[in-house]
């Protein structure tokens, strides 16, 4: 019974591989039948890609004074002109005219340098190797003619050839590691020779301009002379004295210059590679966060530098950290409560003069360099919140303090760009951590190294990579010559990562710089005067009874204090300064929320609305953007017509709605000011702070609105703003990457809709299409375009690097659609408008897939879904039958052809 079981088993098993075979081998004849040119997508690819990197040889053999008559191909003796075989007395002479060849190529090779002959070598197997490749892939393909038994046939072989192929493949991959080794080596050393050519030219220049001035000598000796005699009537010098003299000096300036020449084409490469890797490591928001945050207040935190050795203090001292040599805690940890002050004073201490002379001390008579970084957490762009944003700003602040590190962090791109590189592929998280590594190992070598990094907590990701950060700059901290200053807020994870280390609590330790700043901001006001005159006890206890709920928050102090002072503009009494104290809850949250409940209910639904913008809204949503949004006809974007606004226009429109946003949401949205952007980007809406954003995301704003809320869809509601920004704009004064920016926020707030309601915004899509359609020819100038504007926009992949549709895929607004996962949008067409697919000219819809990268599983499923629809749609031979069964298909081709 037991034998009886494993036979059952084993012919299962034999069942299901051969059924998964032929499910493989029909469907490959399914794509033979309906390939318009025999052959299938994957091979098709695989050819392009395989003749492109043929004809990129034959362009670097050229490169390398190779005679272009030289034929390396082959395969261009197998047929002649018409296509047709050749004899065998052709195929000898062939035979002769190859050897030929290679003897001629023999000869030049003798002239070249062994980098160029080892290239030539590389470049001849590449072409060898592709060649094969593309005969065996054109082996592959079937005649316009065939039926369906050849094609079977050619699916079946294409199933068994799928291990050449993989072999060819993988041969051909090595090839070009090899090629491209020896393509730098040999690009390097021609670039070493121009170097070398180049000091040459400037040491001939150096003894033309000698020779020039001993030239002129004899034109300047007649005014010697004449000088020589002045001189020799006091006694002073002699004529060849003086002669010598002048000689002397101008020959020593002719040489410095010299070597001043010969230096400068030496370091100008370095200077350019330098340059273009710090270039590559920025981004545009790397400092968007320290420049936000508020400068310390006159005298705040100078007990941080006020040392009392006679007194215990309550904190790690940081002076003594700072200057501390030798095997000393080289990481401190500042924690505190959320808007205590935290990122003011990792500001502070980065910036102020103090902290550089400790550590300087610590450094001695060695160079200095101080890198800092500020996370933030409510940032639109992922660098602002990422390991990636951290590394990246900090490698960068390095490279400018120690550029002698900048050729060691990575040698490819150093390599590519001092021969000549201008653009890479963005760096990798694997790239970055490796870099960072090398730079802290290198800078033994160099400096000691101080790394101040702000708000831990901000950090976007789970415990495993805060761990995976709190490990690297503990690790760093570990080098002799680093010290790494962090902060964050007392979670538990931080806490058990720091407790052993040198740290303070900021809280406990800020009464006095609270209790200043409560007494200088209220005590400069004269109405605040006046009544400390009548009453200056009960004054005092207003100031102090600040002090005392603030609890060590600066935030809550900064937002009570205004509202005091906005009372005194009002003539407030003492008693209603006081009332007003204690009305105001303890505590940023409760705040925030006594806040918003002073806010007059007819406008809380309207200050929702925007509240509910900023916690969605991307980077792009300006202060437009919510002028549009508050728009009272939902139709508007649709209605409006395509005309760009004036200055007046614009001006008008932003200052309104920076009243009407300070007036429904009390401050806690505030308007930041960017002189320097495009005047659609020159004012963007920010938190106050992130505890605001933080208790947004709560229930308190929406428990307020229970009975008085209508629903507000925020997505379709900032889709409509940004239709309404992209018929408002002029090409005349915003540039082509304004309207992308615009377009790029528009279709991520369309596909989130369509993620939500698991439908498409379909009107909202077509008079996008048709605007940019018509902002295009606006641009142009000159009528309608000769294609569609798809075209010519481009799009950005994982890294936020820009990339560009081939122009000869026939680009359409669908393919767009496709490729920013609009689904629902790309069903309802093809389904609605089949002729879009049969119409199409250029690459399939389902080829623009290729540049998504990290689709999750619900994505996939869509898109096999999508697909099958999209090959419904595509064009059929018209003897294929309506339906496709896999099975009638494959039963068909074993059938004899009728006769």
């Amino acid at each position: 019974m037991v034998l009886e079981t494993e036979v059952a088993v084993g012919l299962a098993s034999a069942v299901i591989t051969f059924v998964s075979f032929t499910v493989n081998v029909a469907s490959k004849s399914k794509e033979y039948y309906q390939s318009p040119d025999g052959m299938l997508q994957e091979n098709h690819e695989l050819l392009s890609i395989a003749e492109s990197f043929n004809r990129l040889n034959g362009d670097l053999l050229s490169w390398l004074n190779v005679s272009p008559s030289l034929n390396l191909d082959p395969r261009s003796n197998k047929k002649d002109k018409s296509g047709k075989n050749k004899g065998k007395s052709s195929k000898n002479m062939d035979k002769v005219n190859w050897a030929l060849a290679m003897s001629k190529l023999d000869r030049q090779r003798i002239q070249m340098t062994p980098g160029e002959r080892a290239l030539i070598i590389s470049a001849r197997q590449c072409q060898r190797i592709a060649v094969e490749f593309i005969d065996l892939l054109d082996g592959l393909k079937v005649h316009e003619s065939s039926g369906k038994w050849r094609c079977f046939r050619e699916a079946l072989n294409t199933v068994w050839s799928k291990d050449m192929i993989d072999e060819k493949l993988t041969k051909l991959r090595r090839a070009r590691e090899e090629l491209i080794l020896n393509l730098l080596v040999v690009t390097s050393n021609r670039q070493l020779a121009a170097q070398e050519n180049a000091k040459e030219d400037n040491r001939q220049l150096s003894d033309a301009i000698i020779g020039a001035i001993q030239t002129s000598k004899v034109q300047i000796d007649g005014q010697i002379a004449e000088l020589s005699k002045v001189l020799k009537s006091t006694r002073l010098i002699d004529d060849q004295q003086l002669s010598d003299i002048l000689e002397g000096r101008l020959r020593s300036n002719c040489n410095d210059f010299s070597h001043t020449v010969l230096e400068l084409a030496e370091n100008s490469n370095v200077r350019r590679a330098t340059r273009l890797m710090l270039y590559s490591l920025d981004f545009p928001q790397r400092d968007h966060r320290y420049k936000k945050i508020p400068r310390a207040y006159q005298a705040t935190f100078n007990w941080l530098f006020e040392r009392d050795h006679g007194q215990a203090q309550p904190w790690a001292d940081f002076v003594e950290w700072l200057a501390a040599e030798g095997n000393a805690e080289r990481l401190y940890w500042i924690t505190g409560k959320a808007g205590s002050g935290k990122s003011t004073l990792m500001r502070y201490l980065a910036d102020d003069a103090r902290t550089h002379s400790a550590l300087q001390q610590w450094a001695g008579s060695r160079d200095l360099a101080v890198a800092s970084c500020y996370f933030w957490n409510p940032g639109k762009e992922k660098l602002q919140k990422s390991l990636e944003g951290l590394l990246r700003t900090l490698l960068r602040d390095l490279l400018i303090k120690i550029p002698g590190i900048a050729g060691a962090i990575n040698q490819w791109r150093w390599q590519s760009y001092e021969i000549g590189a201008t653009q890479l592929p963005a760096w990798t998280q694997t790239e970055l951590l490796s870099a960072f590594d090398t730079a802290i190992s290198e800078s033994r070598n160099f400096a000691n190294v101080c790394l101040f990094i702000d708000g831990l907590d901000e950090f976007e990701g789970d415990d495993g990579a805060r761990l995976e950060i709190i490990s690297l700059l503990k690790q760093a901290s570990e080098s002799p010559n680093v010290k790494v200053c962090v902060s964050s807020r007392p979670w538990r994870i931080f806490e058990d990562a720091f407790e052993t280390h040198p740290s303070l609590k900021l809280e406990d330790l800020t009464s006095g710089d609270i209790r200043n700043y409560v007494q200088d901001m209220l005590i400069d006001d004269r109405r605040f005067q006046n009544l400390q005159q009548v009453d200056p006890a009960g004054c005092h206890a207003v100031a102090q009874e600040i002090v005392t709920k603030a609890q060590g928050v600066f935030l809550w102090v900064s937002l009570v204090v205004q509202e005091l002072l906005k009372g005194l503009r009002n003539e407030d009494r003492l008693s209603d300064l006081q009332r007003r104290l204690q009305e105001m809850p303890p505590g940023l949250e409760k705040y925030f929320a006594h806040m918003m409940g002073t806010l007059d209910i007819f406008y809380l639904e309207q200050a929702h609305q925007l509240c509910q913008v900023a916690l969605q809204g991307s980077h792009s949503s300006s202060l437009l953007t919510y002028y549009f949004v508050h728009e009272e006809d939902p139709d508007h974007a649709m209605k409006l017509r395509i005309r760009a606004l004036g200055a007046g226009e614009l001006c008008g429109r932003l200052d309104f709605m920076e009243r009407r946003l300070n007036t429904l949401c009390k401050g806690l949205l505030e308007v930041q000011k960017f002189p320097g952007q495009v005047t659609f980007f020159s004012h963007r809406v920010e938190f106050l702070h992130r505890t605001v954003r933080d208790f947004l995301q709560t229930d308190v704003l929406a428990n307020m609105l229970m009975a008085t809320r209508e629903p507000f869809d925020v997505h379709m509601a900032i889709c409509k703003a940004f239709l309404a920004e992209i018929k408002s704009l002029s090409f005349q004064k915003e540039d082509k990457e304004t309207l992308f920016v615009l377009l790029d926020a528009f279709m991520e707030h369309a596909r989130s809709w369509e993620n939500i309601h698991g439908d498409s915004l379909t009107t909202l899509l077509d008079e996008l299409d048709r605007t940019v359609q018509s902002q295009f020819e606006e641009y142009v100038r000159f009528g309608p375009l000769n294609s569609h504007w798809a075209n010519y926009y481009r799009v950005k992949d994982a890294n936020g690097e820009n990339k560009f549709f081939p122009s000869d895929w026939d680009n359409t607004f669908l393919t767009l659609a496709m490729w920013w996962q609009l689904y629902h949008y790309v069903r309802e067409k093809v389904v609605q408008y089949p002729e879009l697919i049969r119409d199409k000219q250029g690459r399939a819809l389902p080829d623009y897939l290729s540049f998504l990268e990290g689709l999750d599983q619900q994505d996939k499923t869509q898109l096999e879904e999508l697909n099958e629809l999209v090959k419904l749609a595509s064009p059929q031979p018209t003897d294929r039958p309506r339906k496709f069964s896999v099975r009638r298909s494959f039963m068909k081709v074993f059938q004899k052809p009728s006769t």
